[in-house]
């Protein structure tokens, strides 16, 4: 039986839409983040209602900051997910139309004040020609008297002074506002040069084993986001536990906004591979000397990123600048609109590389986590070469000045623990922007018991610093991070919580505390200088005052120390320090004191140093 071409075409087309899959396009929203101190876990939710068959599912609108290899997505038990293709998709920026209408706004209200200031000009310029035009006719038959003359030249400086001064005033004005013009209308350009932004989009087929809303989850791991811990320490009194406020200072930026999320802050470092590391036989060989102009400048294995402001030449920022890693030219970012930019570094990025069309493209190395760049203006827009690929870089360059935070109570998280690191989970959904500007976020407080001490070497300060020891403080689960001190009510400046070298008992120090004054002074009447059998002997006695001005005791910790003999010539005896611990080996001498209230103890330190006649040493 023969069957028409007609009828043969309509079969195959019928086929095809019978086979073929349904194709949604899916919106999805960020629930969770948790944040590593280098990196972040994101985690995304939908519900989508389908019909029982096969469909495919385009997840849109995914920043292209993500490790396209950490990409995992679930559904629940009425979806079977068959396979899962990723590709990178180029969309329209609408974000920034309001920041160039904004910025076009700002363009006419200075053209409105640069007419203003050239109307002011021009009136200066007709009132010093109208002066010129007025001035005295001297002829044969007319002579000025002196005294006018005088009055004239007067009034000639006076009103030309004011003209001069009055026009360099507007000319000033007019050039600055012709500059701000300019510079906005940079800014413009930057932004318009992105008004394509690349976006990730995940096509998902999947087999629908009932109708109804099933709910699916995206998960990935990106480099730009990261956070470390900061603390706020205050002590009220030395009778009183301190308070100690965790926060997390926190960079996002992914490109995207995370609005009203979960969010933990988690001590994992995610180092890209979990393998355990092998044991190979270890070498050895003798050293050999190594040019350091041959090798590379610094050590930037424990750098985890860079970020810094790039300018121009007349210190101009830079905004949509190109920051792009040589070694991994998919992994970069732009400059925000102050120029800022921020850039996490996986293992191996050696070199950075920074363009911008007009601008010499800058090639630098890696020192340091803070890197600021200046670009000179380079070739013609028709010269310029693209270096890399910016596949990977963030998306957006409006930038949120405001923190949006919420009030936590004294308890604002709950602790997780895994089996090799632990997160605080905040109990409050939180809304951060996409930004180079950090945030701070409250985490926890603590009231901890603390053994206060003071300690002081008056010998090389005269202070007295006060320190806070925390028994058991692996309890608290503490990061190393930068501590922000307050005593009494006061802002005393910044020190650090060190747990590497810790013992049981983790020191912080609370900075000087002016309450508490030392002194130490030389006795002068035990001051003796005498030469016998070609010898010189000196004697020295030093007076060590502690003074608590405070209302409650307290317990200090004072260290000086006697002299060791380097040369068998030099002889140190009839050394005392009374009520001080010396050390057999070192002589430090160790006084703990307990100062009552408003009161003042004083120690004594005292000892005889021999040496040959004609020598010189350096005693006091």
């Amino acid at each position: 039986m023969k069957i028409s071409k007609s009828k043969f075409l309509t079969f195959i087309l019928c086929l095809f839409y019978l086979t073929s899959f349904n194709q949604v396009i899916v919106k999805s929203k960020i629930e969770s983040a948790t944040l590593y101190l280098n990196g972040a876990f994101i985690k995304r939710t939908t519900q989508i209602e389908l019909q029982k068959g096969k469909t495919k599912l385009l997840f849109s609108d995914i920043p292209s900051t993500l490790d396209i290899n950490s990409i995992q997505i679930s559904a629940d038990e009425k979806v079977k997910i068959i396979s899962v293709k990723s590709s990178a998709v180029k969309t329209k920026n609408n974000s920034d139309l309001m920041l160039v209408n904004s910025m076009e706004d700002s363009i006419s209200q200075i053209q409105s004040l640069l007419q203003i200031t050239e109307i002011k000009l021009k009136v200066l310029m007709e009132e010093e020609a109208i002066l010129r035009k007025n001035q005295p006719s001297f002829t044969e038959n007319y002579a000025i008297k002196p005294l006018e003359l005088k009055d004239v030249l007067h009034f000639n400086s006076t009103k030309l002074t004011e003209i001069f001064m009055a026009t360099q005033v507007q000319k000033n004005e007019l050039l600055k506002h012709t500059n701000d013009i300019k510079e906005i209308r940079k800014r413009i350009h930057a932004v318009r040069n992105k008004e394509f932004i690349t976006k990730i989009q995940l096509e998902v087929e999947v087999e629908v084993l009932e109708n109804g809303t099933s709910t699916f989850a995206i998960s990935y791991f990106t480099m730009f986001s990261s956070w470390y811990p900061t603390y706020d320490v205050r002590v009220l009194d030395i009778s009183q536990p301190i308070e100690m406020n965790m926060k997390a200072s926190i960079i996002q930026n992914t490109g995207e906004d995370w609005e009203n999320i979960k969010l933990s802050v988690s001590n994992g470092q995610p180092s890209g591979t979990e393998t355990f590391p092998i044991i190979n036989p270890w070498y050895l060989s003798y050293y050999q000397y190594k040019n350091p102009n041959n090798a590379n400048f610094g050590n930037i294995s424990n750098i985890k990123s860079i970020s810094g402001i790039v300018t121009d030449e007349d210190g101009a920022v830079i905004i949509g600048e190109n920051v792009v890693l040589k070694e991994f030219n998919e992994i970069g970012t732009i400059t925000d609109i102050e120029g800022k930019y921020y850039l996490p570094l996986p293992n191996g990025a050696k070199n950075v590389i920074i363009s911008y069309a007009g601008y010499e493209t800058l090639e630098s190395t890696i020192q340091n986590e803070n890197m600021n760049f200046m670009l000179s203006e380079g070739k013609l827009l028709d010269e310029i070469v693209v270096v890399g690929s910016l596949a990977g870089k963030s998306s957006g360059i409006e930038i949120a000045k405001d923190k949006v935070l919420k009030d936590f109570n004294d308890s604002p998280t709950n602790i997780s623990y895994q089996p090799t690191t632990f997160s605080y989970d905040l109990k409050e959904t939180i809304t951060i922007k996409s930004s180079t500007t950090m945030v701070m976020v409250d985490v926890l407080t603590h009231q901890i018991p603390t053994q206060y001490h003071y300690y002081t070497v008056p010998k090389y300060d005269k202070s007295v610093f006060l320190t806070a020891g925390i028994v058991g403080w692996q309890d608290y689960n503490l990061l190393d991070g930068k501590i922000n001190l307050y005593l009494e009510g006061k802002y005393l400046g910044q020190s650090a919580l060190n747990t590497k070298t810790a013992g049981d008992t983790l020191q912080i120090s609370l900075g000087r505390d002016q309450s508490v004054v030392v002194e130490r002074t030389k006795i002068k009447e035990f001051a003796k200088k005498s030469f016998l059998s070609g010898n010189t002997t000196e004697i020295r006695a030093y007076s060590l005052s502690i003074k608590n001005n405070k209302s409650q005791p307290i317990r200090v910790k004072m260290q000086d120390h006697i002299p060791l003999s380097t040369d068998k010539s030099i002889e140190i005896f009839d050394f005392e320090a009374k009520t001080g611990l010396i050390h057999p080996d070192t002589r430090i001498v160790t006084w703990d004191i307990e100062v009552k209230p408003k009161s003042e103890q004083t120690k004594e330190l005292k000892y005889t140093i021999k040496y040959p006649s004609g020598k010189r040493l350096e005693i006091d």
